[in-house]
């Protein structure tokens, strides 16, 4: 299992014929503007979406894979902010799955750095692969006048 892409932004819109819409993409940062009387002011809620473009390899198929989770590690806390079901055998021939992730009330709690993986398992809930992207995302703030 290999990620082709992995992006970050406001909002996956889902089209006609199977295709998705990325709305608001992320470079490898997110700023948020603050006047100067909300500064160092966290948690900080939006929506994000996490749009994940996986090759998947024929061994991928042999794992007995039944679900994901997509956890992050926020400043060296991990946790899991999103899972649901996957099956490789469901893939047809060209072997590649996007998975479109929304969550819509995201805290962001302190400025710094969250790190993405993605754990997958069988249906006993047993992690049999785990992906990470070379992707980390930097929270910030810039103060506005």
């Amino acid at each position: 299992m290999k990620i082709v892409s992995f992006l970050i932004c406001d909002d996956i819109r889902n089209e006609t014929g199977g295709k998705h819409s990325l709305m608001g993409v992320y470079g490898n940062s997110i700023e948020f503007r603050v006047t100067p009387e909300n500064k160092n002011k966290w948690p900080k809620t939006m929506r994000i979406g996490v749009f994940v473009n996986i090759n998947l390899e024929d061994s991928d198929k042999e794992k007995s894979i039944n679900s994901f989770n997509l956890k992050i590690d926020y400043n060296g806390e991990i946790k899991g902010i999103a899972q649901g079901i996957f099956s490789p055998t469901d893939v047809p021939i060209f072997h590649s799955v996007n998975l479109a992730i929304l969550h819509n009330n995201f805290s962001f709690k302190e400025p710094g750095e969250i790190k993405f993986s993605l754990d997958f398992s069988d249906v006993n809930n047993d992690v049999v692969e785990t992906i990470s992207p070379e992707y980390i995302l930097k929270i910030s703030e810039k103060i506005i006048k």
